[in-house]
């Protein structure tokens, strides 16, 4: 799996070096049950915003395992997101599998962003994003 992040246009683009094998996106709906004389009985909603995240490291060392194109710096992904949630806008999350299909592509708030410097130097980080509705 690769994952992108980069701002609205695509004028910066960062890819993310270090992927766990397994990310789950949510996809809430918005049914609603309701209690009737004769059961209950569930109303169709609509789809809720769809939330991504995980947790990883950004390098501050070339490994063999990153992705290519990715940073080697790890503060430059610090950086990026900050900026980001600094200025409240979103950014552009895109995931493709190996073979380029693409298994996600929105906008984005980052909801969750904490992050610390390990033993040798990484950046440890969970990450956690929300979609962005851009038609409101």
């Amino acid at each position: 799996m690769n994952i992108t992040l980069s701002d609205v246009n695509g004028d910066q683009v960062l890819i993310v070096p270090i992927v766990p094998p397994n990310i789950p996106i949510l996809q809430p709906t918005k049914n609603t049950t309701f209690e009737s004389l004769r059961g209950d009985i569930n109303i169709i909603g609509i789809k809720g915003l769809r939330e991504f995240g995980w947790d990883s490291f950004f390098p501050n060392q070339d490994y063999s395992f990153a992705k290519t194109g990715s940073c080697t710096n790890g503060w430059d992904y610090v950086d990026f997101l900050n900026n980001y949630i600094d200025l409240g806008l979103p950014i552009r999350l895109a995931v493709t599998t190996e073979t380029k299909q693409t298994v996600l592509n929105m906008l984005a708030s980052i909801d969750k962003f904490d992050y610390s410097l390990d033993a040798i130097g990484d950046i440890a980080y969970s990450i956690g994003f929300k979609e962005f509705n851009e038609q409101l």
